[in-house]
């Protein structure tokens, strides 16, 4: 049995892999608009908060509301021209991740 077990572990990471990376690509089915990073955003990873929240607003992205849950805030902005939806997570005062969501998570709730 642990024969068998060690190949299928790697079929599964493999698998997880080329996932992210087709979503990332903007292959399949999935657009990568609405999943992934925002490249164009990453170098506000590790900024903090209000110097973040700067950069946004002098990139043209509209802040719509911010959320907490735990130890972040998910703050989310709409991008301008594509309208796109992004959330940005903070933590301990700095962003931590900058990614495309869906349009809805950018409405009022």
């Amino acid at each position: 049995m642990k024969k068998i077990m060690m190949p299928l572990f790697g079929l599964v990471v493999a698998g997880l892999a080329a996932c992210e990376t087709m979503l990332e690509s903007g292959a399949g089915s999935t657009p990568a608009i609405q999943h992934g990073t925002v490249s164009s955003l990453k170098d506000l990873v590790g900024a903090r908060g209000r110097d973040g929240e700067d950069q946004m607003v002098n990139r043209g992205y509209t802040w719509a509301r911010t959320d907490k849950s735990g130890g972040s805030a998910y703050s989310y902005w709409r991008e301008k021209g594509s309208g796109n939806c992004v959330s940005v997570r903070t933590s301990e005062g700095r962003y931590k991740s900058i990614v495309y969501t869906p349009g809805s998570d950018c409405q009022d709730r």
